[in-house]
Order: structure tokens, then C-alpha cells, then sequence
């Protein structure tokens, strides 16, 4: 009987054990993953504004809980088109279930999946790049419209410096 009762102390003592990991692993997780879009701290502390803004301001939790308050108080004849999508997403009708997919998912207004800061620039030069060619040539069109009518040509590439 005294067997027994040990065996079934050391598998409660387990359990709580096992229960005490879970809880400081999710712990952790709070403290290291972003809970709105899954980004994790390292991500943003290298592609974004640091993960505690990005967290405080960006991905607040308590932000997302006051806007579902908010609409599940607004009265559905008066929500935006954008309100209305999500509030079918979180409160589906029907045999629908709960669709998650109106969260962003490990994006940001400051990180963005799939991008780094190179990339982008490199973007933003070869945008830059075909913008001024494309000004060139509108002033070289203006220019010629211009000196046939007699007056002067305002050139569109003052406004790209």
C-alpha cells in the first residue's frame, strides 16, 4: 500500500513538473516571439525597430483586443468594408471556424517578410534610376513643344534631387 502511494506521489510530482516547464516555455515565448505576428526578438532587433517597440508599438496585443471590443459593440450596419471582413473572420456564422488570416503574419510596418534593407534600397535606386530616365524624356518632348511655340521649357527633373 506505502508503494502505491509512492507511485502515485511521483506521478503527480511529474505532472506538476511537466506542467511548471510548459508554463515558463510559454513564458519564454511571450518574452522572445511576437504574439500578433510570430516574428521572433532576433528578427526584429535586426530588420526593425527593436522587438520591445515592435511589440509596444506595432504589434501591441492589448491594440487588437480594444479594436475586437470595438467591433462587437459597432453595429454591423455601420462598419467599413475592412471592419466587416474581420469581424467575419473572428465571428464566423454558420459551420465557418475562427480564420486567423486577417493577423499579419511575421510582417510589420518595419519588417517585411522576405526583404532586407539592401534589397530595398537596391529597389528604391532602380526605381529612382527609371524615373529619371522616364523625366528626361518628358522634358526633351516639353522642351521641343515649347521652342515651337516660342516659350520656355520648366524642366520635370528639378523635382528629382
Amino acid at each position: 500500500m506505502v508503494v502505491a502511494g509512492l507511485e502515485l506521489a511521483g506521478i503527480v510530482v511529474d505532472a506538476f513538473g511537466a506542467l511548471k516547464e510548459e508554463k515558463e516555455a510559454d513564458e519564454e515565448a511571450l518574452k522572445t516571439i511576437c504574439f500578433v505576428c510570430n516574428v521572433d526578438r532576433f528578427t526584429a532587433d535586426q530588420h526593425g525597430i527593436g522587438f520591445d517597440k515592435h511589440i509596444k508599438f506595432e504589434h501591441n496585443p492589448k491594440y487588437y483586443l480594444f479594436f475586437l471590443i470595438y467591433l462587437q459593440r459597432k453595429p454591423q450596419t455601420l462598419m467599413t468594408g475592412q471592419e466587416r471582413y474581420v469581424y467575419d473572420k473572428v465571428w464566423p456564422g454558420g459551420q465557418k471556424s475562427f480564420d486567423a488570416r486577417w493577423l499579419p503574419r511575421e510582417e510589420s510596418f518595419t519588417i517585411h517578410k522576405g526583404h532586407d534593407i539592401d534589397e530595398t534600397l537596391t529597389e528604391v535606386q532602380d526605381l529612382r534610376a527609371e524615373l529619371r530616365k522616364l523625366s528626361a524624356r518628358f522634358d526633351e518632348g516639353m522642351h521641343c513643344k515649347c521652342c515651337a511655340r516660342g516659350g520656355s521649357a520648366r524642366r520635370g527633373s528639378q523635382f528629382l534631387a
